[in-house]
């Protein structure tokens, strides 16, 4: 394996050269950049052999100044998103000599007016504070006006966090479940929309800014229109004595905010420029800017995709797939914003589900449905998930946008099929296991005019597209008065969870089709029938209707 003195060789070679004195345990080197406009003076410092080198502009360009992308304060280059670059440990040398061509190609395209809209998370890199974190979570993260409300601890003490909410019943919820509390503390905020693109000041030797001055005049730089209204909104703030403000700035790729005490003595602001005058050397707190959403927790996973906030939903079936879907279809948006979550199920939890069921020991005994239920609003308080004991058959089936049925069962399954396609018809998806685990399979009939659950075999209930081409070896188990039951591992139940979840994430996103979808779970056996869209089956005793005349 390479050592430091293979990457200092390398570097050396490269026309790079020690800086000295070293600092204990960090190594700096100079050198420079071949750019499209000639050489560029930087310093490399060595961040370990696992990370890439931090790479610094001796001085920036009056081309780069004051604002620039990826030039941060003091003329840091941001050359690479985090994690986007994996060391090789066993040759770190050329990993060194890549990251420098990386930046060298970069800086060039910057130089060029090219790269603008990339790596946008490197603003967090220059906006970090210890002092303090805000919460935001408000429907529209670009609302002009919302409450800013002083976290406190479990014993009522104010703490150095602010939740910004344009509802403070739910965001006492979310705050309420790790142990904290809101309280009024008579500060003013605003959230100030712009459309630029945050970027650093790289010809300031104080960053990020320390007063209201410097807030705005970076600001102006990048929008005029948003220093403006900053001086307006703390103009308006403080002469409702307010002893002090959280702005907020939400831009296209970042929420960065700053918290501002007002001076004791008050004075009549008569304009922005007055308010400027008196207030601009008033200090700017930087706060860390958070946000919880529930719109953010949903869409990061996948941004620009459909989910199922404000979706209706009836979840039929709260067992060991049952338990394990409600949970990913919550983190989906279930039951979220005006969104409903019905879960029905009859039984309640015995000792023998404690091995493959999400639920645990302090459900025991417990109703499935009611105790699922309350362990999803446990991890999403805002969620409206209602648990009932209730049989499928004499449960109005009317009024969701979508019906997921995970019992497993047969015959309910045709049932479900036939009391949908021949009465008042809801999309519906049914999502089982096969074998001893030994397949998971999910059928979705999206249009009262395709193929149902009922359709996938003959009229003598022979499977017209079996998952294997071996028969399954059915086992059984179970013994005593326990009863009997098939045997298959949690994971099962997890992969068939995970399908049914993805296959209705698809249909929210037009993505349907194949409605029949199968993962082979057992290695033992060999996929026999590809996803696909059954056919309707003529005469199918569900979903055929017959017209008279």
């Amino acid at each position: 394996m390479q050592d430091l003195s293979t990457v200092h060789s390398a570097l050396l070679q490269r026309g790079f050269v020690e800086a000295k004195p070293w600092e204990k345990g960090i190594y700096k080197y100079s050198g420079y950049l071949e750019t499209s406009i000639g050489p560029i003076e930087v310093q490399l410092r060595l961040n370990g052999l696992d990370k890439p080198p931090s790479i610094r502009l001796i001085e920036v360009p009056e081309i780069l100044q004051p604002i620039s992308p990826h030039i941060g304060a003091q003329g840091s280059l941001c050359y690479t998103a985090s994690g986007s670059i994996a060391m090789d440990i066993f040759n770190p040398a050329s990993q060194v000599l890549a990251c420098i061509k990386r930046a060298e190609e970069v800086l060039s395209q910057v130089l060029e007016g090219k790269r603008f809209h990339d790596l946008a998370d490197e603003f967090f890199v220059y906006w970090f504070s210890l002092s303090g974190v805000v919460f935001l979570d408000t429907k529209n993260t670009n609302s002009q006006y919302a409450a800013a409300l002083a976290i406190t601890d479990k014993d009522g003490e104010i703490t150095s966090g602010i939740i910004l909410t344009d509802d403070r019943e739910r965001s006492l919820k979310k705050i309420a479940a790790i142990g904290c509390g809101i309280t009024e503390y008579g500060f003013g905020a605003c959230i100030i929309a712009t459309d630029a693109i945050p970027m650093p000041l790289t010809n300031s030797a104080n960053w990020p800014p320390s007063t209201i001055n410097e807030l705005v005049s970076w600001q102006r730089d990048l929008d005029p229109n948003c220093s403006k209204k900053i001086l307006r909104r703390l103009k308006h703030l403080y002469e409702q004595s307010k002893f002090a403000a959280l702005i907020l700035i939400s831009s296209p790729t970042a929420k960065y905010s700053g918290f501002i005490t007002f001076p004791e003595q008050k004075t009549t602001i008569k304009s922005r420029n007055h308010a400027r005058k008196k207030l601009g050397s008033t200090r700017v707190t930087i706060m860390n800017t958070v946000r919880i959403d529930d719109a953010y927790i949903v869409e990061r996973n996948q941004p620009g995709r459909r989910n199922l906030i404000g979706m209706k939903l009836l979840l039929i079936g709260a067992g060991a797939i049952g338990g394990y879907l409600a949970d990913l279809l919550v983190k989906s948006g279930a039951g979220l914003g005006e969104g409903r979550f019905v879960i029905l199920d009859t039984e309640s939890l015995a000792e023998g589900n404690l091995g493959r069921h999400r639920l645990g020991f302090e459900s025991l005994h417990q109703q499935k449905s009611q105790a699922l239920a309350t362990q999803l609003k446990v991890s999403f308080p805002t969620a409206n998930v209602e648990g009932m004991s209730i049989d499928a058959k004499t449960y109005p089936l009317t009024g969701f946008d979508l019906i997921v049925n995970a019992t497993g069962e047969q015959s309910l399954s045709d049932w479900l099929s036939a009391q949908l396609n021949q009465n008042c018809f809801t999309p519906i998806l049914h999502a089982w296991i096969e074998g001893s685990g030994t397949v998971a399979r999910t059928m979705l009939q999206s249009a009262k005019g395709k193929a149902c659950y009922r359709c996938l075999a003959d009229h003598q209930r022979d499977a017209l597209y079996p998952a294997t081409h071996e028969p399954y070896n059915m086992k059984i188990a179970g013994h005593g008065c326990e009863g009997l039951y098939v045997p298959f591992p949690a994971t099962a139940a997890v992969f068939a969870a995970s399908l049914a979840a993805t296959h209705i994430l698809e249909w929210m996103n037009a993505e349907e089709s194949p409605a029949l979808r199968t993962i082979l779970l057992d290695r033992h056996y060999h996929l026999l029938t590809p996803d696909q869209d059954p056919s309707k089956q003529s005469g199918c005793p569900a979903c055929h209707t017959i017209t008279n005349g």
